[in-house]
């Protein structure tokens, strides 16, 4: 072999080394557990509601062996980060009050609330401060009364379903209204320069207004 060659497998050798150890290192480093912020700001909610038939907050404890929120069910994180960005608790029948420590999930980009029983509540004004939104789904969650302005804040929002069952709601005036959205595109058209939002009510698309 001559000195040319050897010179030449033993680079081939480092490099190989160097992508193993690299590789190696990357396998053995553990994911970042859910941030404490996050994970007490989860707790907080799970204390305020009650139902659960899905048994999807069961999950959800305070022992030492269940610390990790990223591992609870319906909870879903960036482990790069160890930030919660997608929280799924629709269709669980649960009822109570929504805490206003969620509004703690910074990083939260997909909420869903659907198909539970929130008694006809108005929606939390602090979900517009949830500014890293961008599918909110609160459907047939018996939300009711005026949606609130704030929703507008959601800039980054490409999905909103606010429809509900026209069958369960007792009284008219339960019911979930707005006397227009023009609010929620004009914050969708400032920030993105053209709306890509999906908005429904009560099971129909609500196209964008003429703004002009």
């Amino acid at each position: 072999m001559t000195v040319a060659n050897m010179v030449e497998a033993r680079c081939c050798f480092k490099l190989l080394y160097a992508i193993v150890v690299v590789l190696l290192l990357h396998m053995s480093s553990p994911c970042i557990g859910c941030s404490e912020r996050d994970r007490q700001a989860l707790l907080a909610l799970k204390q305020g509601l009650v139902g659960d038939d899905g048994d999807r907050l069961l999950s959800w404890g305070r022992e030492a062996q269940n610390k990790d929120c990223c591992q609870w069910d319906g909870v879903y994180c960036n482990n790069q980060i160890g930030h919660v960005v997608k929280l799924d608790v629709g269709d669980q029948s649960l009822q109570g009050k929504i805490s206003p420590k969620l509004v703690h999930l910074q990083h939260l980009e997909y909420l869903n609330l659907s198909f539970n029983n929130f008694g006809w509540s108005k929606i939390p004004d602090f979900i517009g401060s949830l500014s890293n939104l961008i599918y909110l789904d609160l459907s047939d969650a018996n939300f009711g009364g005026q949606i609130p302005n704030q929703l507008g804040n959601l800039t980054h929002l490409q999905y909103l379903d606010l429809s509900s069952d026209e069958d369960s709601v007792i009284r008219p005036e339960n019911s979930i209204h707005a006397k227009n959205l023009n609010w929620l595109w004009r914050s969708q058209e400032f920030s993105q320069g053209g709306s890509t939002l999906l908005a429904k009510i009560n099971g129909k698309a609500i196209p964008p207004p003429d703004l002009n």
